[in-house]
């Protein structure tokens, strides 16, 4: 009898010993199995309460034109991103440059009062006309055509916190770690914050050395407003040195004056504000990243559709607490 009651209780245990084993195997218990999971996408986009325009008027050589939304994206984007990147970050840098586009529209600019944008990036974003489009691609119409694909794709999509359309900023490559905007422009933005950022390092401008003879050096910092009083011996000059938590410099008291991070940037012709000083002989700069480095990283983003990220999720990452809007 004892024999008998064991023999499909044994049987009960192996068949589900079995099923579980199966289950494992198609993941039927979570995505742990995966070595990097990909984060889902949330496919419901929030009411637009902006209207989009169907147009804009742009400032491009002296001549202010009007033209669809959707041209000039096309121009923006192929200026502004490598054609060669993935379809999800070219889509994530449209609706980036889509959103920026918006929000600068909804205020007049006093260096171009009587158009919404300018082709100048120092304070809009970079342009190709449809004339120099077909040059740049008349050998790769292929990679024309992907860029308005990843325009059209994400049509009338923007970035929104608190229902408005955000400053969508974005940069070439980071750090490894974004930053802060009030870290470089000394207001805060509570959703361009730092995050981490993997992938910089394909970058062909992740970093770069300059060096500097002491006499090269004393002239550029002596460019600026500030003038300094330097000592004879280099490794006397650098001082109290702050960092933000991105590893950037905030901060570097050298011969007892205090200079930002960015002001160091523009006066050594520095890629970014994130660098290390040695010195010897001669004053070695060595900087990582490429740009302000605030928002969008586009090297950032690269990499993360290649790993299988969408361009919400990228949008998402870069823009801390943000929603996509769709009129």
């Amino acid at each position: 009898m004892k024999k008998t009651t064991l023999f499909p209780l044994l049987c009960f245990t192996v068949f589900f010993f079995f099923l579980w084993l199966l289950a494992a195997c198609f993941g039927f218990f979570g995505k742990e199995y995966i070595s990097a999971p990909i984060k889902e996408s949330n496919s419901k986009k929030s009411a637009l309460t902006v209207p989009v325009p169907k147009t804009i008027t742009l400032l491009h050589q002296g001549t202010v034109t009007a033209l669809s939304l959707e041209e000039y994206l096309y121009g923006v984007v192929a200026a502004e991103m490598p054609a060669s990147f993935e379809e999800e970050a070219l889509k994530a840098q449209a609706v980036a440059a889509r959103t920026y586009t918006v929000n600068r529209s909804q205020t007049p600019n006093p260096n171009h009062p009587d158009a919404n944008v300018c082709s100048e990036s120092s304070h809009c974003k970079a342009y190709l006309p449809p004339e120099e489009l077909s040059r740049k691609f008349q050998n790769e119409p292929q990679l024309l055509k992907k860029i308005q694909t990843a325009v059209d794709d994400t049509k009338s999509e923007i970035i929104i916190y608190n229902g408005e359309p955000i400053s969508a900023v974005f940069h070439s490559t980071s750090s490894g770690m974004t930053e802060n905007a009030q870290d470089v422009w000394g207001n805060s933005v509570p959703y361009l914050l730092s995050v981490v950022s993997e992938g910089e390092e394909a970058s062909p401008r992740y970093q770069e050395t300059k060096t500097f003879t002491p006499e090269e050096f004393i002239e550029a910092l002596n460019r600026g407003e500030k003038k300094v009083s330097f000592s004879e011996s280099p490794a006397e000059w650098f001082g109290e040195w702050i960092k933000n938590d991105s590893g950037s410099t905030k901060s570097l008291t050298i011969c007892g004056i205090p200079f930002l991070g960015t002001e160091l940037r523009s006066l050594l012709g520095l890629r970014s504000t994130h660098f290390e000083i040695s010195v010897a002989d001669i004053i070695t700069v060595t900087t990582k990243g490429n740009g302000h480095g605030v928002g969008m990283s586009q090297y950032g983003a690269n990499d993360m559709a290649k790993r299988g990220y969408s361009y919400e999720d990228i949008l998402k990452k870069y823009y801390t607490g943000v929603e996509i809007a769709n009129q």
